[in-house]
């Protein structure tokens, strides 16, 4: 599907878009237009906001090899927190008295 046909159907504006895929309303504006392509992270944004109803091969046409798929999703993996933080720095202002 189409984003803007997706986005009519959704009833979503460009700015209501923009906020959720993390870009300007301008930029969708110049995307649904056609003036700019989306880079791929800004592409699976927008694939993630439309439910997957808006296809990677529609948003980046000519830039994926035929039968492209991405691997299936995983979980959210925790930071990494085995690296020790620095402890704050002591400070070294006296009270007054």
């Amino acid at each position: 599907m189409k984003l803007t046909d997706w986005m009519a159907q959704a009833k979503l504006s460009d700015a209501e878009l923009a906020l959720e895929a993390g870009v300007t309303r301008s930029y969708i504006s110049r995307l649904r237009t056609g003036d700019v392509s989306p880079t791929l992270a800004t592409a699976l944004r927008i694939q993630e906001v439309t439910n997957g109803e808006v296809e990677l091969e529609q948003m980046l046409p000519g830039h994926l090899r035929p039968g492209f798929t991405l691997p299936a999703r995983r979980s959210a993996v925790p930071p990494d927190t085995s690296r020790k933080q620095p402890a704050p720095k002591a400070s070294t202002r006296r009270a007054s008295a």
